[in-house]
């Protein structure tokens, strides 16, 4: 079985959010690619990546003032 640990890094200001996705399999050596042909290999890549919560959009700046320029 194919393990599939997704590691969620957030800057403190909210930048630069990366995804890191790890793959670790019994037999291969720690380095190696999984068999992305293995049927068991997609469910657990999709429920790893389930994990990760979803980042909410910021409010856009500045779209009061848009709005009040609109109304005119």
């Amino acid at each position: 079985m194919v393990s599939v640990r997704v590691k969620y890094l957030q800057r403190h200001r909210g930048r630069d959010r990366k995804i890191r996705v790890y793959f670790r399999h019994p037999q291969l050596p720690r380095q190696a690619l999984p068999d992305f042909d293995d049927p068991a290999f997609w469910p657990a890549y999709h429920a790893a990546m389930a994990q990760i919560p979803k980042v909410e959009p910021k409010a856009i700046r500045g779209i009061g003032t848009f709005a009040r320029l609109c109304e005119d």
